[in-house]
């Protein structure tokens, strides 16, 4: 059997996959050893060691700013919104959809978060 080698994309993914799921492992230690300790919010046990949520916190802040910029690690799905990724279909008739589900799905969010 033929060894696959991992795209760099691929290896991007699964590198992100293991760098969260430990800050999700820390952040579930830490809540839950503070629970069974008898604490009282989970806030006030983040305050006594602010590292994990600072870390957490950092990590998240900075692939936003990445998403603002081309990267050749990014699955092409992520890069639609940047020109040399856009491909003219040749069609150009535009045809504009009946928005009434749309307005309706609208409504009940509104009327949900009220």
């Amino acid at each position: 059997m033929k060894k696959q080698k991992f795209s760099v994309v691929t290896t991007w993914h699964y590198i992100r996959l293991t760098y969260r799921s430990l800050l999700f492992v820390l952040l579930l230690a830490e809540y839950l050893s503070y629970r069974t300790q008898g604490g009282g919010t989970l806030t006030a046990g983040m305050e006594q060691r602010p590292v994990i949520l600072t870390a957490t916190w950092a990590v998240f802040v900075v692939e936003m700013i990445f998403r603002f910029f081309p990267s050749r690690y990014e699955s092409p799905g992520s890069q639609k919104q940047f020109s040399r990724n856009y491909i003219k279909s040749g069609r150009t008739e535009i045809i504009v959809p009946d928005n009434n589900a749309t307005v309706l799905v609208l409504l009940i969010w509104i009327v949900f978060n009220l």
